[in-house]
């Protein structure tokens, strides 16, 4: 096995380029395949089995595997949250489960709605945090990837889709509480419908907020020890 020249290096990384992948995760993944074949071979086949190797990884499959990439990240982190979510309902777990919906129902059921927003902003104020510190640790685990590939010009902005999805999962009830809670009151809705079952919205909508950011936050300490995140 030789070493390759810088040259041959920027051919490979000019040819991964032309494929016009986003994905960090794929494009570390395709730069590997290219380096350690083109490595066993002699100095005299390494065009030739570059252009083969283009001919199989070629821009439509990789954009397949790239769309493959996302919806299968998608649907282990919806997995895996579920799956620690429904700890949340066995034993022993239950128990603080339901103490935590009987203080949410307590605190909403007591408070005026400004201090009832509080309850609410909490978790909200965790998973923003949450987010940014996701965002923080990716971009300096991705700093290595992205300086493998010279990007400018190319048009092409390359992230880790472990980390946009993850981030995409973390920050979304940010848009459930507008829609469901602040909304509501703004409309003046809160005049027309019973405040109780105003206040039930907001003690399951509490509850699912704490529960949502127990469980993302367990879940992405999981996978950041084996993605880039």
């Amino acid at each position: 096995m030789r070493k390759l020249t810088e040259e041959e290096l920027t051919l490979i990384q000019k040819s991964i380029i032309r494929k016009e992948i986003s994905a960090t995760e794929l494009l570390g993944e395709i730069h590997d395949h290219y380096v350690t074949h083109l490595e066993t071979l002699p100095v005299s086949d390494f065009h030739a089995e570059l252009s083969l190797l283009d001919q199989k990884w070629t821009q439509d499959y990789c954009k397949q595997l790239q769309r493959d990439l996302q919806n299968s990240i998608n649907k282990s982190i919806r997995s895996l949250q579920w799956q620690l979510a429904k700890s949340y309902f066995s034993w022993p777990r239950m128990i603080f489960t339901s103490i935590l919906v009987v203080l949410i129902a307590t605190l909403i059921n007591l408070l005026a709605w400004d201090f009832q927003l509080i309850v609410l902003l909490i978790p909200l104020v965790f998973l923003i945090a949450l987010g940014i510190i996701i965002s923080v640790r990716t971009h300096r685990k991705n700093k290595a990837i992205k300086k493998l590939f010279n990007f400018k010009n190319s048009g092409i902005f390359i992230l880790s889709f472990q980390s946009s999805n993850f981030i995409s999962h973390v920050i979304w009830p940010v848009h459930s509480l507008n829609l469901f809670i602040l909304a509501p009151r703004i409309w003046g809705m809160h005049d027309v419908v019973a405040v109780y079952i105003i206040n039930m919205i907001c003690i399951l909508f509490g509850a699912y907020l704490i529960l949502h950011s127990l469980t993302i936050f367990e879940a992405w300490k999981i996978k950041s020890k084996t993605s880039l995140i």
